[in-house]
């Protein structure tokens, strides 16, 4: 396998990032409505807050010194059941990346970054990530995961929640005091 980098995004990356947040909504728009701005550009209201945010941490993975994709992780309170949990915002592997295991590491090795209670959820018209990210949490948890359906006509999707129990070693420009779950 190849050798994949996970770093924290940097304020001077984000052109880089744009343009992978760009490609990874029009993927999204094939299967669900994604906001555009004035000029019909494809709109991410929250992409500006992962760099403002402390609670909000944006990731780029590289492999053999190419970009190979993101991810924006935040930690917030869980809605449902009220307690502190690490949430994947956003998950995006470039297509010349995909099915080479790029995907599924880079998901556990920044599970483990942030250990304790994780979720992800998983819209029903994304047909193609339900079963990566059902198999990817399956084997990081030895099955040991909650998998919850649609709540009400709003969540149309299935949400995965879990523990990650390992703990690795932070990046250097994430404080880790910011975590109290």
């Amino acid at each position: 396998m190849s050798s994949l980098e996970i770093r924290s995004a940097k304020k001077a990356e984000i052109p880089v990032m744009a343009a992978l947040m760009d490609a990874y909504l029009a993927e999204f728009a094939t299967f669900d409505t994604v906001p555009t701005d004035a000029d019909g550009n494809y709109f991410y209201p929250y992409f500006n807050h992962y760099w403002e945010d402390p609670n909000r941490y944006p990731f780029l993975f590289r492999v053999d010194d190419k970009t190979a994709g993101f991810a924006m992780l935040r930690f917030e309170a869980d809605p449902v059941a009220g307690f502190q949990v690490m949430h994947v915002a956003e998950f995006y592997v470039t297509p010349d990346f995909r099915r080479h295991g790029i995907g599924t590491e880079a998901a556990t090795r920044l599970w483990d970054l942030f250990p304790g209670r994780w979720s992800l959820k998983v819209l029903s018209t994304n047909k193609k990530a339900y079963p990566f990210w059902k198999q990817a949490v399956s084997d990081y948890t030895q099955n040991d995961y909650t998998e919850q359906g649609p709540i009400g006509a709003v969540a149309d999707g299935t949400t995965f929640t879990f523990e990650s129990r390992v703990e690795a070693d932070l990046p250097d420009d994430i404080d880790p005091d910011v975590f109290d779950f």
